[in-house]
């Protein structure tokens, strides 16, 4: 597919609709003058990732973790399911350096995967690629050449990020806090965090590499929440929202383990856990709740086993 001005519209619009215009734009260059987009945090403190405020599953680099690999449907402002996102986290090691690789596919608005390499311990972002492509019916199995690849690699204070598309393409630099984190990685962030030390309100730096952007976002913990899944069964969540200056990210992730981002909202769109591919449990762990009938049973997508 021979790359146009009217091809970049379509991404770009496909993008914004989904809430990553903060993540991927025209390549620029940044404004003079402060290095962040500053946001009131009301003397909030910038959250620091260690063993006090990461889970001790995530922490503890010597114990290890089966990789996660979860689906979940999309739906739009009116509700509508528009497709999947299968998102999949996991330990590797790069170089002889302990990494966190997250992997992620959509089918909606756009198709699309993408690969983010973040340090293991303190999840400092190494690389992200974005890849998007036309009229792919199944990430899971394509072949295609991508339409555009975009690439954002981290060097202490410097983002160094080039875009490809058909025959051309473009590099560019811009600094960023050394602390930050890659956009791509809020998910992440959640996923890992022990909420339950968590304060009400903490300060986090992030980084939108293709737009040249720094952000400094306020992490709220809302408390505990009831939240459904796809299947339809009832999941003891904290509600942590992320704040910027001109959106807001919702997550409701699991009280208890394995600790599960169960929903969360980006741009007009709605994530909802359907599917765990980690391991053959059920979607919902063992429930001995009286309310249950008085013993452990077991809730699969389908209903009940």
């Amino acid at each position: 597919m021979k790359y146009t001005f009217a091809n970049a519209v379509v991404v770009a619009a496909a993008l914004a609709a989904m809430g990553l215009a903060a993540h991927v734009a025209f390549p620029q260059q940044p404004e003079e003058g402060s290095l962040l987009s500053t946001l009131p945090a009301g003397g909030a403190k910038l959250l620091l990732l260690n063993s006090e405020t990461l889970l001790s599953q995530y922490s503890d680099l010597a114990s290890g973790y089966d990789r996660k690999k979860l689906v979940y449907i999309v739906q739009d402002d009116n509700k509508a399911i528009r497709g999947k996102s299968e998102f999949s986290f996991g330990f590797v090691m790069e170089n002889g350096v302990a990494r966190t690789e997250l992997l992620k596919t959509y089918e909606y608005p756009f198709a699309g995967r993408s690969r983010l390499a973040v340090d293991a311990e303190d999840l400092l972002p190494a690389k992200y690629t974005l890849e998007i492509f036309e009229h792919v019916e199944d990430m899971a199995t394509v072949t295609a050449k991508p339409m555009e690849t975009w690439t954002a690699e981290y060097y202490y204070d410097m983002v160094a990020v080039r875009q490809d598309a058909g025959d051309t393409g473009t590099f560019s630099s811009f600094r960023r806090p050394m602390k930050s984190l890659d956009f791509d990685e809020l998910y992440l962030l959640v996923s890992k965090l022990d909420t339950a030390k968590l304060p009400p309100k903490s300060a986090v730096l992030v980084t939108a590499p293709f737009q040249h952007r720094n952000h400094a976002a306020l992490l709220e913990n809302l408390g505990s929440e009831t939240v459904f899944a796809a299947d339809a069964e009832q999941h003891a969540c904290a509600h942590l929202r992320l704040t910027f200056i001109d959106f807001e990210e919702d997550y409701w992730v699991e009280r208890r383990e394995p600790n599960r981002v169960i929903k969360f909202t980006v741009g007009g769109l709605t994530f909802t856990l359907q599917e765990d591919l980690t391991n053959p449990e059920p979607i919902v762990p063992e429930d001995e709740s009286a309310a249950r009938g008085g013993g452990p049973r077991r809730f699969l997508l389908g209903g009940e086993e």
